[in-house]
């Protein structure tokens, strides 16, 4: 019986089969794990952004407001940066994390071309100077508030010190981008006052 081992080529054209097959899978799983980290960095901002929102949207449903008193208000404003909506909103509300009356404010501010949203909690009573701002939400490319004035118009800015009232409903939307690729993803909610009454001075 002739027994003959591999030749140098044979075993040659063997390795590179091997390193051919091996570089295939290797490309395809180093892929495969870079589109699970995307998946799960979009699926991270996602849930953040709805976290932030729900936040706020209960924040803005336990909102007061007291006519012809300096220390309550609920104004909001929004500005375009370049097609894009930057909100800001401070209000007067019963704190969701404590028992008390707060001021709530946000607002948007860009850094390295980054838009982020803080947030600052003070009592009423107290400087709006000494609460400091804290950074709630990154990867933003727009914030905003719209709610209908007594008219029935479409507003995107209300100032409680002229309308004497706080809106019924107001709608929140924030834009995220999930990927620097991709178009922003945008998250909507309609919060509703829920405090149809109001305080005496405070």
């Amino acid at each position: 019986m002739n027994k003959r081992g591999f030749t140098l080529i044979e075993l040659l054209i063997a390795l590179s089969a091997l390193s051919i097959v091996m570089l295939v899978l290797f490309t395809s799983l180093s892929s495969s794990i870079k589109t699970i980290e995307a998946v799960d960095g979009s699926i991270s901002i996602i849930q953040e952004a709805r976290t932030f929102i729900d936040i706020l949207t209960r924040e803005i449903e336990s909102a007061i407001y007291t006519p012809n008193s300096e220390n309550s208000f609920f104004k909001f404003t929004e500005r375009d940066y370049f097609g894009m909506p930057v909100s800001e909103i401070h209000f007067v509300s019963i704190a969701t994390f404590s028992r008390g009356v707060y001021v709530i404010a946000y607002k948007t501010e860009i850094e390295q071309e980054v838009f982020k949203i803080y947030k600052k909690i003070y009592p009423p009573t107290t400087n709006s100077e000494e609460a400091k701002w804290e950074e709630v939400i990154s990867n933003v490319y727009g914030f905003s508030f719209t709610t209908y004035n007594s008219k029935g118009e479409l507003v995107k800015n209300w100032d409680s010190t002229i309308s004497q009232s706080i809106p019924n409903e107001i709608k929140i939307e924030l834009y995220i981008k999930t990927n620097k690729d991709k178009e922003p993803f945008k998250i909507s909610e309609i919060a509703k006052t829920r405090i149809n009454k109001t305080l005496g001075s405070f």
